[in-house]
């Protein structure tokens, strides 16, 4: 399983909408944008968010967004490699998830991968099993990534560390999605929203 240290990595939050590209969400006090900016850009673009995607569960079964029909999904999109934002925003989710308690019953969440060359089946299984017991890692093909990525305007790309080649960083949009059983943007989440915050926004639309 990929450890989780404690090295500095800094991530770029951004959403693409039509031919927007923003940045913000940084750790480190870096380039910090405002939650009113973060809101604002997501909003506008909202009902670009989502759509047709083919990629592998960390059963190794193919799902598509059909297999998710009936649910809520509950959406991050991140890498096992990443030391400390990615497990921090899971936990953020699943501790959510567990104050919804009966009322989410029908919200799946999902983590998803940028990260394919790494992230393996058995990887994602490892990883999402130190989460939320419903949670589903999903990774594929460097194609099946990038398809699933760009219908839910996700930025990454690949940054080459000290570490070499092999220790490589991923930046990467900082987002968690909540979308309808239709496939319908409900709203979004950054690592600035406690758990208490999402559970309670994620319930007014489980009424």
């Amino acid at each position: 399983m990929p450890k989780l240290d404690t090295l500095h990595i800094q991530i770029i939050a951004g959403l693409f909408g039509a031919a927007l590209f923003f940045a913000g969400a940084m750790l480190g006090g870096v380039g910090q944008a405002s939650k009113t900016e973060q809101n604002a850009t997501a909003q506008s673009s909202g009902a670009l968010l989502g759509g047709p995607f083919e990629m592998v569960n960390q059963s190794g079964e193919t799902v598509t967004e059909a297999s998710y029909a009936d649910h809520y999904l509950f959406i991050y999109f991140g890498f096992t490699f990443c030391p400390d934002i990615c497990p921090a925003a899971l936990e953020s989710m699943s501790v959510a998830l567990d104050q919804l308690g009966a009322k989410g019953a029908n919200v799946k969440p999902l983590f998803v991968t940028v990260d394919p060359e790494r992230d393996t089946v058995e990887n994602v299984r490892e990883y999402v099993a130190n989460f939320h017991e419903d949670f589903d890692g999903l990774t594929g093909t460097a194609e099946q990534v990038r398809s699933m990525a760009d219908v839910y305007k996700v930025y990454y790309r690949k940054n080459i560390t000290d570490l070499g080649q092999d220790g490589y960083l991923m930046d990467h949009s900082g987002y968690i999605y909540f979308m309808d059983p239709a496939g319908t943007y409900l709203t979004h989440f950054t690592h600035r929203d406690s758990p208490d915050q999402m559970a309670v926004k994620m319930a007014e639309y489980l009424r």
